[in-house]
């Protein structure tokens, strides 16, 4: 156990730790254990949810755990992003602040706003890509431009809805993953419809 965080969830106690897992050889991964009153585990956030094993970057590090009525707010620093020194003790030249919120049955990731070198993005919600995919599929370029400018807007992090990048992936990787796919820990767009 790494920290430890009292919260509240729906007006009941709980606890809320930080847990090291260990992946064999000098690899390691932080999780998020929630648990109740009479100790039993009520939501975890990490490589293993739900029971099924799922492989993310190495070393993934969990630090500054808050909580904050249903929400939990924490930090993953020493993300690995293209121009990082691929060894596995190197730290990554990026973090990121990872919000997951309580919905009365599980955490689910709300948010992750990363810090590039190159500045904060932030990954838009699915219904907003929507929005804008199906505008640029019928050519409504109005919508389109009107979504990328409120995007703009709201996330004064980024100057470009549109420059967006997908989360960053570790480099080196041991796990085998195909090409393109997303890393379990974080929120990748789903359910889009296509033309």
């Amino acid at each position: 156990m790494r920290a430890l965080q009292p919260g509240v969830f729906d007006g009941s106690p709980v606890m809320i730790a930080v847990l090291r897992c260990y992946g064999g050889g000098n690899t390691a991964f932080d999780a998020i254990a929630v648990y109740d009153s009479d100790k039993a585990l009520i939501g975890s956030r990490g490589p293993c949810d739900a029971g099924r094993h799922r492989r993310g970057p190495p070393d993934l590090v969990i630090e500054n755990l808050r909580s904050v009525g249903n929400t939990v707010i924490y930090s993953v620093p020493g993300i690995k992003v293209a121009g990082d020194t691929a060894c596995h003790a190197c730290a990554g030249g990026a973090e990121a602040t990872v919000t997951a919120q309580w919905d009365g049955d599980s955490l689910e990731v709300t948010d992750v706003l990363y810090r590039l070198p190159s500045g904060a993005v932030r990954i838009p919600a699915t219904q907003d890509v929507q929005v804008a995919y199906d505008a640029i599929a019928s050519d409504d370029e109005a919508t389109a431009e009107t979504w990328s400018s409120n995007q703009s807007s709201m996330n004064s992090t980024s100057t470009s809805a549109w420059a967006r990048t997908p989360p960053p992936r570790c480099e080196p990787c041991s796990s085998p993953r195909a090409a393109g796919s997303w890393d379990a820990n974080w929120p990748a767009p789903t359910g889009l419809r296509t033309a």
